[in-house]
C-alpha cells in the first residue's frame, strides 16, 4: 500500500507548505472553536433546560451526550475543493489533477510539473487497479485501508494514543458539559456554606438551603445569572491555557508538557472532593476540565506526526471520534451517579488524566 501511495506523498512534499495549508488551518481552528462553543453552549442552556422541560438529570444526560453526535458544516468548507486523494481514489483523474493543480499554484505560484502531473498519473492507475478488485465491498476497502495504523509500526502508538484521547473526552467534555449546572447549583445555596465540599455544597441540602424559582420539581431550579459568571471563567481560562501552551511549546518537550499537565489535572480533581471555599473549588474545577481539553488539541496535532500523509486523517478521525465516545460516556455517568455517589464519581473521573499521564508516558511523543 505504501508503494501504492508513495507519488502522491511525494508530489505533496514537493509542493510543500502554503497558502492552502494555511487555509485548512483556519478553517479547522474555526471547527474546533464551534466544536468547544457547541460544548460550553449545552452546558449553559441545560440547567435552564432541566426547569423548562422539568426533566431529571438522567434525562438530562441523555441530551447532552447526543450534543456530541451530531455534525456541523461551515461556509468555508464550502469554499474548499474536494480532496485530491479521494478524487483520485474514485477514478476523478481530471478533477483530480485539476485540485492538485490549484495546490501547487497557491502554494508555490506555478502550476504541477511534468513529472509530477506524471507521478499522479501512477498513482490514479494503481489506486484504479484496487478499486476494480474491492469495488463489490466498500466496508472492505475502508477497513482496509485504516488497517494499516493497527499494525507496526504504528499500533502502539496509536491504540494508546486513542486510549488518551477516550480519556481526555471523557473528562473534559463529558464532565465539563455539567460545569455550569453544578456552579449554578452550588451558587443557589443560601446558607453559609463556606466549610462544606462541593459535594456536600451539591447534594447535602435541605428544602430551605436552595433558592428554587420551580419548588414543586425534585430538581432544583434557578435562572439567576450568577452561576454562568463562573463558566465565562472557565472559557478565559481555556483562551489562556491554549495560548500558554503555544507559547511553551518553543522551549520545552512536549510530552513533558502533556504529563505535567494532566497530572495536574488529575490533583485538581481529587482535591475537588476535599477542599472548601469557593474560589478554590471554582479553581480546581476549571484545571481540572481544561487541562485536558487543551491537551486534546495538542494530541491531535502530535499524532500527525507519526504517521504518514495518507494514514492521517484516518488517524486524526479515528482518535477524535473516541474522544466524542468518552465525551457520551463521560456525561452519561455524570447524570446517572453523581447524584447517588457524587464523591465516587469524581474520584472516578480524576483518575482518567492520571492514566493517561502514564500512558502518554510511553508515546515517542
Amino acid at each position: 500500500m505504501n508503494v501504492q501511495l508513495n507519488e502522491f506523498d511525494t508530489v505533496m512534499e514537493q509542493i510543500g507548505f502554503g497558502k492552502v495549508h494555511c487555509y485548512v488551518m483556519l478553517t479547522l481552528g474555526l471547527l474546533q472553536m464551534l466544536t468547544i462553543h457547541e460544548t460550553m453552549g449545552m452546558g449553559i442552556i441545560a440547567p435552564s433546560a432541566v426547569c423548562d422541560l422539568r426533566m431529571s438529570l438522567v434525562q438530562l444526560s441523555s441530551i447532552t451526550a447526543a450534543a456530541f453526535l451530531g455534525l456541523v458544516a461551515f461556509f468555508l468548507l464550502l469554499q474548499m475543493p474536494e480532496s485530491p486523494k479521494f478524487l483520485f481514489m474514485i477514478g476523478d483523474t481530471k478533477q483530480g489533477l485539476a485540485v492538485m493543480d490549484w495546490i501547487s499554484l497557491k502554494n508555490t505560484g506555478r502550476p504541477l510539473s511534468s513529472e509530477q502531473v506524471l507521478l499522479m498519473q501512477r498513482f490514479q492507475e494503481s489506486t484504479g487497479m484496487r478499486r476494480q478488485k474491492r469495488a463489490n465491498n466498500l466496508l472492505q476497502t475502508m477497513l482496509n485501508d485504516a488497517m494499516p495504523l493497527f499494525r507496526k509500526p504504528y499500533v502502539g502508538f496509536y491504540v494508546g494514543s486513542c486510549s488518551v484521547m477516550f480519556s481526555l473526552g471523557l473528562v473534559a467534555n463529558g464532565l465539563g458539559i455539567w460545569f455550569t449546572a453544578m456552579r449554578n447549583r452550588s451558587n443557589m445555596r443560601q446558607d453559609n456554606k463556606t466549610e462544606l465540599t462541593l459535594c456536600r455544597i451539591l447534594f447535602k441540602t435541605t428544602t430551605n438551603d436552595i433558592l428554587d424559582s420551580e419548588p414543586d420539581l425534585l430538581v432544583a431550579c434557578n435562572d439567576g445569572f450568577i452561576g454562568f459568571n463562573d463558566s465565562l471563567i472557565l472559557g478565559l481560562t481555556y483562551i489562556i491555557l491554549y495560548n500558554i501552551c503555544w507559547f511553551m511549546l518553543f522551549f520545552l518537550p512536549r510530552k513533558a508538557m502533556f504529563i505535567a499537565a494532566l497530572v495536574i489535572s488529575s490533583s485538581c480533581g481529587f482535591a475537588l472532593i476535599f477542599v472548601t471555599g469557593r474560589w478554590l473549588q471554582l479553581f480546581s474545577f476549571v484545571l481540572f476540565i481544561a487541562l485536558p481539553g487543551v491537551v486534546i488539541s495538542l494530541l491531535g496535532g502530535a499524532l500527525l506526526e507519526f504517521v504518514p500523509t495518507f494514514l492521517r486523517a484516518k488517524a486524526l478521525c479515528i482518535s477524535l471520534m473516541w474522544c466524542r465516545w468518552g465525551a457520551v460516556v463521560g456525561t452519561t455517568i455524570v447524570g446517572i451517579y453523581v447524584e447517588k455517589s457524587c464523591e465516587m464519581t469524581i474520584l472516578v473521573i480524576a483518575i482518567f488524566p492520571m492514566l493517561s499521564a502514564s500512558i502518554e508516558g510511553f508515546l515517542p511523543l
